[in-house]
């Protein structure tokens, strides 16, 4: 059994899109790490990864992808 996630979504809580997704992927029953982008670390790591918009989500083959 595969214990690591399929997908690592970073979301925060007044950010509708983030609500929208999480809501889909709640849908397909999958493993989904939901990580809160509110820490100054978290935020730091995403802009480094080239993302400005929230939520984005990591699958994992490691292809990162922003849902709007």
């Amino acid at each position: 059994m595969n214990t690591n996630p399929t997908a690592t979504v970073y979301v925060t809580t007044n950010c509708t899109a983030c609500t929208a997704t999480k809501r889909q992927l709640d849908k397909l029953d999958a493993d989904i790490e939901y990580i809160a982008a509110d820490s100054d670390e978290v935020i730091a790591k995403l802009k480094d990864l080239g993302f400005r918009q929230l939520p984005v989500v990591i699958t994992e083959s490691g292809s990162s992808q922003l849902s709007v």
